[in-house]
C-alpha cells in the first residue's frame, strides 16, 4: 500500500485538490442561488378595493394668493366659502354702495357746476 502511495503521491495531491475545488464550486453556486418563497395561487376576482387612512397632521396650500380690492368700502356680503374655488374676475363681495353713491353725487355736482361755469364763460367772450 505504501508503495502505491508513493507511485501515485501527485495524482492524489491532484485528485485532493480537484475535489475540493469541485466542493466550494459547489457551495459557491448554491450560495448565489436566488431562493424561491412558497407562493399561495388564488383565482382572481373583480371587486372594490376599499382602503382608508386615518391620519393627523397640518396641511397648507400649494399656492396662496392675496386679493386686493380698486376701491375701498364696507364689505355688507361676503358672496363666496371659505376654501371654495374661484376664478379670475369672479365677485366675491359686495361692498356698501352709499359712500360711493354720495361721492359720485358729489362728482356729478361738480361736473354740473364746472358745465355751467363753462357755459357762462363761452358766453361772456361772445
Amino acid at each position: 500500500m505504501m508503495s502505491f502511495v508513493k507511485k501515485n503521491k501527485y495524482i492524489l495531491v491532484a485528485a485532493a485538490i480537484l475535489l475540493a475545488g469541485s466542493y466550494g464550486g459547489y457551495k459557491y453556486y448554491q450560495s448565489t442561488q436566488v431562493s424561491t418563497a412558497a407562493v399561495k395561487m388564488g383565482e382572481v376576482k373583480k371587486g372594490n378595493i376599499v382602503e382608508t387612512v386615518s391620519a393627523t397632521g397640518a396641511l397648507s396650500a400649494q399656492d396662496n394668493v392675496d386679493i386686493s380690492s380698486k376701491i375701498t368700502g364696507r364689505i355688507v356680503e361676503v358672496l363666496v366659502k371659505e376654501n371654495q374655488h374661484v376664478n379670475a374676475g369672479d365677485v366675491l363681495v359686495r361692498l356698501d354702495a352709499t359712500s360711493l353713491n354720495a361721492t359720485l353725487a358729489q362728482m356729478q355736482a361738480k361736473l354740473h357746476n364746472a358745465q355751467a361755469n363753462y357755459e357762462r364763460n363761452l358766453n361772456l367772450l361772445n
